[in-house]
């Protein structure tokens, strides 16, 4: 009877033991874990510590790009207006040249320095 009291203790201290030992290596990686989380949050709060001012700088761009855009929006209009008118009188100009038919060339007399000398009789 004392074997089987002694051999159900020895189990148990065992089992402690391995509890012991289980609960060492989850303090161990507890401990790692909270360093790279505070490392993580440390590396964050220096990344986006600079965040809101760059933000308002972004807000202000944005804003002055906004307002030169709808300055330009009239200048945009108007040259696309131009560009519409020089279509269409393009447009007209070729109508009118397809009415009167194919163009004519004048004759005019060649200039001597480009006359071109014929032997005759060679």
């Amino acid at each position: 009877m004392l074997a089987i009291v002694l051999i159900f203790n020895f189990s148990i201290a065992l089992a402690c033991l391995y509890a012991t030992w289980q609960v060492w290596h989850l303090r161990r990686t507890l401990a790692q874990v909270t360093a790279s989380l505070h490392t993580i949050e440390r590396d964050t709060y220096a990344l986006l510590h600079a965040a809101p001012a760059a933000i308002a700088q972004g807000q202000i761009g944005t804003r002055h790009l906004r307002r030169q855009y709808q300055k330009l929006q009239p200048q945009l209009q108007q040259a696309q207006q131009l560009l519409a008118i020089l279509s269409l009188g393009q447009w007209f100009y070729r109508q009118l040249r397809s009415l009167q038919g194919p163009p004519t060339r004048l004759l005019r007399p060649t200039p001597p320095s480009r006359r071109r000398h014929i032997r005759r009789g060679v």
